[in-house]
């Protein structure tokens, strides 16, 4: 984890500070939890929830990791949208690597190129 020399954890993206050493801080709507861990791509390379996970030092909040792709973390995705608008769709697409994500129960089909 990124800790601070006080103890704080920090989210190597955008600076933001928590000072719980699980990294829980509370979202911007002031009401809900979020952590600060380690991001999807390095600790699952490609995706591939089914090898162990990979440790390292970097560290990102939710909201940085909504942005990002959870096989390769760039920043060039498409989200897949519900017919009910929400805050961050059902799930997305990749341009750069093509991974394709999606809510448990919820299918997402690749779009055609």
């Amino acid at each position: 984890m990124s800790v601070t020399k006080n103890g704080c954890v920090r989210c190597d993206w955008c600076g933001k500070l928590s000072k719980n050493k699980q990294g829980e801080y509370t979202k911007p709507d002031g009401v809900n939890a979020g952590y600060i861990h380690q991001p999807e791509w390095e600790r699952f390379p490609e995706g591939r929830s089914d090898l162990s996970s990979i440790p390292s030092n970097n560290d990102i909040c939710e909201e940085c990791a909504e942005d990002c792709c959870p096989a390769c973390g760039d920043t060039s995705i498409v989200r897949t949208t519900p017919t009910v608008a929400g805050p961050g769709g059902w799930g997305g697409r990749c341009k750069k690597c093509a991974f394709v994500w999606g809510l448990p129960g919820t299918t997402t089909e690749p779009l055609a190129s």
